[in-house]
């Protein structure tokens, strides 16, 4: 892992927060990750309040439409990164360098406008 520049005036932290779900019953082991935006005075305190996001994001259980109890667990921050901007319209807010490709394997990281996450159909999951 690369160490990061951390800009005295940060106040702003990109946290991935890993959430185990688990129907009663069902044998598949679902994870979400959810990326979510942390206000903190540093990275340690950015740590703590992701945590506290985390826990408030699992919530209580709950019954499916099968009437199956469907719980939630967090599992802990895949990933915790500092916002080197102000927040506004057009300002970086991650990123990732990859060394390890071949020419021909660049274009297959975009996907076409129908294939992005915020244009697909919401199935749900239990």
């Amino acid at each position: 892992m690369t160490s990061c520049h951390i800009p005295v005036d940060a106040e702003w932290y990109l946290a991935d927060l890993v959430i185990q779900i688990q129907a009663e019953g069902d044998p598949r082991c679902v994870v979400h990750v959810y990326t979510v935006l942390v206000r903190a005075c540093s990275p340690a305190d950015a740590y703590e309040k992701s945590l506290i996001l985390g826990e408030v994001q699992v919530g209580s259980s709950y019954l499916n439409p099968s009437a199956k109890r469907v719980t939630s667990k967090l599992v802990g921050l895949r990933d915790l990164s500092v916002v080197h901007e102000e927040l506004k319209h057009g300002a970086e807010l991650c990123f990732v360098e990859r060394t390890d490709l071949q020419p021909d394997q660049v274009a297959s990281m975009a996907r076409p406008r129908s294939e992005l996450s915020v244009f697909a159909e919401i199935e749900p999951t239990f």
